[in-house]
């Protein structure tokens, strides 16, 4: 706001116009967003902590916040200062994030059905767009990768066209799994 002249302080908005200007459109334009503003201030006293965070999870441009905003949303839950639905809600749409990270986390904070949350991790280790750190975390998190249809596929690709941490991973996995040590002797 200090771009456009103004700025809140003390519950108030205050423009300041420096210099001479001639545009009255300026002028205006300029108190009509301050104002603007204003008014989605007071609106944001009126929702609730909780309803706010799980907004900005939902809907923030940047995925770090939309991160935070449900790791504080998460904090105020176990506190029992924010709604149950609310964070369900909040964390069935951080499942669906674009952001990979961000499916992690919603999958490993340990409140969605295990079964949702081996799926959006089995997902994350079959995507090869995800970054081979985080495959890594999300196939350690499945643990012995019980329920996962096609897991000696996934592991054996991982062994072929993974990372390093990825297939560290998955020979630690195949460990788990007790796999005939017969494939992963070539590692």
């Amino acid at each position: 706001m200090l771009r456009l002249g103004g700025w809140v302080a003390d519950g108030k908005i205050h423009l300041r116009q420096n210099g001479f200007t001639r545009s009255g459109a300026k002028i205006t334009a300029n108190a009509r967003t301050l104002l603007a503003f204003g008014r989605r201030l007071a609106e944001a006293d009126r929702v609730s902590v909780p309803s706010r965070l799980a907004e900005i999870a939902a809907r923030d441009p940047l995925p770090a916040v939309r991160h935070e905003a449900l790791a504080s949303l998460l904090i105020r839950a176990s506190q029992d200062r924010a709604p149950h639905a609310l964070v369900n809600g909040a964390i069935a749409r951080a499942l669906e994030d674009s952001h990979a990270p961000n499916r992690f986390f919603a999958a490993t904070c340990g409140r969605e059905p295990l079964s949702r949350s081996l799926e959006v991790l089995a997902a994350l280790v079959r995507d090869a767009a995800t970054a081979d750190a985080l495959r890594a975390k999300a196939l350690t998190a499945l643990g012995k990768l019980a329920g996962i249809a096609d897991a000696d596929a996934i592991l054996d690709g991982l062994l072929q066209w993974g990372g390093n941490e990825s297939r560290v991973a998955a020979i630690e996995a195949l460990g788990l799994r007790r796999a005939d040590p017969s494939r992963v002797t070539s590692f």
